[in-house]
This record gives C-alpha cells, structure tokens and sequence, in this order.
C-alpha cells in the first residue's frame, strides 16, 4: 500500500515544499472547491486564495455537461466584478473546456442600472458578475456568490435578495474578512457557532497560520523574482512580516486571524465607515477636479504624523481627494506645501492646528492669506466641535474617503469618555494607530473648513441635539402645555 504524505507534519522542509508544488490547490481550496452544500460560509484571512478557488468552481459549475444553473457574483466594486469573470476565463484552458465567451449585459433601469459582466460556456450557461447593488440580484435564480461580503455596504439586504434566488437549485457561497463584530457577516458566523446553525451553513474557518500550515508561503515565495529579499524566509518570518507590516494588532487579527474587531467603543465605528469608503477615488489627482475644495492640516514635526487632508465639494457632498503626509518634514517645507496649496483659487478654506508646534505656522498663514485660513486651538470644546459634525456626515452619507487601512485605523482610534463631572472628552487608545488619531483631526478640521469654520451652523444645530435633558424639557412641556 502506498505511504500517505501528511505535508503538516513533513520528514523535512524540502520534502514538504516538493509535495506543496506538486499540488495546483492548498488543502482549504479543495476544501472550499470540494464542498457541494447548498450553503457555504468562509472567514478568511487576506490574499489566500479563496476567490480564485470560486472562480475554478463557478467555471466548473457552468462548463460541466448537463449544467443547470447560471452564477451570479458579486463584488465589492467594479473592478473586482471585472477582474471576476477575467481569471474565471484563464480556466477555461485549464479545465480543458470548450472555449468561454465574454461579454457584458445591463442589468437593472434608471439610477440602478449597471453592467454585468459575463463568462458563457459550450452548455449556453453563464457566470454574471456584478458590483454591490442588492437590486440587481432580484429575480434571478441559480447559484449566488457574494466575494468580500462584509465589505458590501449593505449586507443584510443582500442576503435577503440573495437567497431567496437558490430556492429552485443553486449554491450560495458567501466568504470574507471581517469587518468589526456587528457586521451582518459576523452574525451569520455566530448563528452556526453559537445558535445551532439555523441557515444551515457549512462553516470554512482559513486564517493566515493555517493557510501556512498548509503552504501558501511555500506557493508565494515560488512566485517571487531570485532576488527577492523575502525568498529565504521561513513560515515564521513571513507570519511575523504580516503582523508587523499592519497598522495595529487589532486590525492584524482581523485582517488575517478572522477575529473581528470590536469597535463599539469607537467614536467612528465600522458599521459608519464602510458605506462612505471607496477605492476608486484614491488614485485621482486632486489638481485635476474643479473645486471647490476645503483643507485641514494637523500639525506635528517629529513625533506625531503631520498630515494635509483636502476635501473636494459636490453639492453637498465632500470626497475625499488627498492625504499629503509631512512627517518629519522641516516646517520651512511644510509651510511650502501649505502655501502651493492656499495659492490655488479652487480651495476656499483651510482650517489649521494651532496648538503648540502648529500656533507660528498657522498665525503666518493666517496673515498672508487673510480670510482663506481660520486656526483652531483644541481644547474638549473645540474637539466637539469638530468630531460631532465629523460623525454627522457618515450618518448622513454626505463624505466619502479612501478606503485605505492606515487611515481607518485612525479614525477608529478615537473614542469617548465621560468624566467623573460628567463631561464628555475624546481619547485615543496608545498602540491602535501610527499617529495619535492625526489623521482624525486632520479630517475632522477639513469638514470644518467645508462646514464653516469654528462656530458653524452645522455644530450649533448638533450642538443642540446633544444638549443634556433636551429630551426631558421636551416631554416636560408637552405634558404641562406651552404655558405650563
């Protein structure tokens, strides 16, 4: 009888390398590719693989003789929708199948229409992917993938379209990184674990140690150039390279141990950011927009990050259009940066730290560009002032940033806590960020600048939501009548 080979347990290093290579899937995406259940589920650690073991099967799915079902994937964006249906299309030479046709089909009408991309095979079946729009996914019937599903912005409503499209045959396929414990996701996760599965899932668990276990590091480092400085690195050097290359421990466990974050304690929680973020927005040059724009700087020279954020105004929606890092940077050229900005016509208003380092850079500022610069001393008054309307705009939908891990990570920082004389003041976690939260204020200053500047309309309305026992006078008056 021929000897098995456990690759978790190799008699040596070459052995266990050989036996990896010789395999085209690691263990968990056979597992995943393997699984027929009509509803799967999978936590994952980032860039293992996992998509590409759906396309193989969605393009297996179609492809084989007798295929009964169209798939329908979607994506976060666009261009992951894209770039869906252009790996799924290199399997077809590895399947060995009947050539597949591209092409593309427009799904729904007026403000919801989009393209769908689409894979069809000999059998006449085909793959639709799609970007996040839960609408699209109505009335259509056969197998459901949804890639990065707790980055969707709208999760629940999702599934709900979703489903109901496998009631007639078909495999739902759901698989993702977390995105704080109060996603959608998470309690989809939870229900199997916790309250007897009652959606019948089958449950893939696949963070990074045991994707190395299983040897992707072996796969990727067979990838790399001959002088790669990371093609001699162990399973260790390249697990510890992950935790050390991530902004926080908290997002290292998130991002690549399928632990999710919890972040009910952050002033900007999860469940606020990921609707406003959008990748698609980060590699535009801000100098190539119209304008308006608006800017808020936050001031450091050594210790701290010193960063130059700018808001481009759309109607009543500010997007995000630059992050200018001057860290470290003398304050000669850090004035220099902030002055090419301030030349240009477009920007209306900048809003300046004013404390310690920032107070000389923001009074020259303030003298040769007059009106155009307003500075801000923080104080717990003015961090309301900033940080509530900050918020007001993710509630409202009405900003939109880069969706870039470093930059979330600081917003997340931030949190509240109410003083023994019941004061409400804004801390930062120590170890949760590369700064101290400068890219918050950085931000926050900038929808200052858009809003008004420091005593603005937008605070004094919030100001006055959040004013104590509002609530109360309110109930009071309407029991006593207007002249009681």
């Amino acid at each position: 009888m021929q000897k098995l080979v456990n690759i978790h347990t190799p008699r040596s290093e070459s052995e266990r390398e050989l036996e990896v290579l010789s395999h085209y899937w690691l263990p968990y995406q056979e597992a995943w590719i393997g699984d027929e259940s009509r509803n799967k589920l999978c936590e994952k650690s980032r860039r293992v693989g996992l998509t590409f073991a759906e396309e193989y099967r969605r393009v297996e799915r179609i492809a084989k003789q007798g295929a009964r079902y169209d798939a329908y994937i979607t994506s976060k964006d666009e261009g992951l929708a894209k770039q869906f249906i252009r790996e799924a299309k290199s399997f077809a030479e590895f399947l060995k199948v009947a050539a597949l046709h591209e092409g593309e089909e427009v799904f729904g009408q007026g403000k919801d229409k989009a393209t769908a991309y689409t894979l069809e095979a000999a059998t006449g079946k085909r793959i639709f992917s799609l970007s996040s729009n839960p609408d699209q996914q109505a009335g259509r019937a056969g197998d459901r993938t949804a890639d990065e599903y707790a980055l969707h912005k709208e999760q629940k409503q999702l599934y709900a379209i979703m489903k109901p499209g496998t009631k007639w045959g078909g495999q739902l396929s759901i698989f993702s990184t977390h995105r704080g414990v109060g996603s959608y996701f998470n309690q989809l996760i939870k229900e199997v674990r916790e309250k007897e599965n009652p959606k019948k899932f089958s449950l893939h668990s696949i963070n990074i140690q045991k994707a190395v276990e299983e040897g992707l590091w072996i796969k990727i480092k067979a990838q790399l150039p001959d002088d790669d400085e990371q093609k001699n690195w162990t399973d260790d050097e390249f697990l510890q390279s992950c935790r050390d290359e991530m902004p926080d421990e908290e997002s290292f466990n998130q991002e690549y141990m399928c632990i999710p974050e919890d972040d009910s304690s952050s002033f900007l929680p999860w469940s606020l950011l990921i609707p406003c973020s959008s990748k698609t927005i980060m590699n535009v040059d801000w100098r190539t927009l119209p304008g308006p724009f608006y800017v808020g700087y936050d001031v450091a020279r050594k210790k701290d990050l010193s960063v130059i954020t700018i808001y481009h105004q759309v109607g009543g929606h500010l997007i995000q259009c630059a992050d200018i890092n001057l860290s470290k940077e003398t304050f000669t050229n850090q004035q220099k940066a902030l002055y090419a900005i301030l030349d240009d016509s477009r920007v209306k208003r900048v809003c300046i730290d004013a404390n310690g380092l920032g107070a000389m850079l923001a009074e020259q500022a303030t003298e040769k560009y007059k009106n155009k610069v307003q500075e801000v001393i923080f104080t717990n008054g003015t961090k309301h002032e900033l940080a509530w309307p900050f918020k007001q705009r993710f509630e409202d939908k009405t900003i939109t940033i880069f969706d870039d891990m470093a930059l979330h990570a600081d917003l997340r920082s931030v949190k509240t806590e109410t003083t023994s004389a019941s004061n409400i003041v804004f801390t930062v976690e120590a170890g949760m960020t590369d700064g101290h939260a400068d890219r918050f204020w950085s931000h926050a200053l900038a929808v200052m600048a858009a809003d008004g500047g420091v005593g603005s309309v937008m605070w004094q309305r919030i100001k006055n939501l959040l004013r104590p026992g509002r609530d109360e006078r309110a109930r009071d008056r309407k029991t006593r009548g207007a002249f009681g």
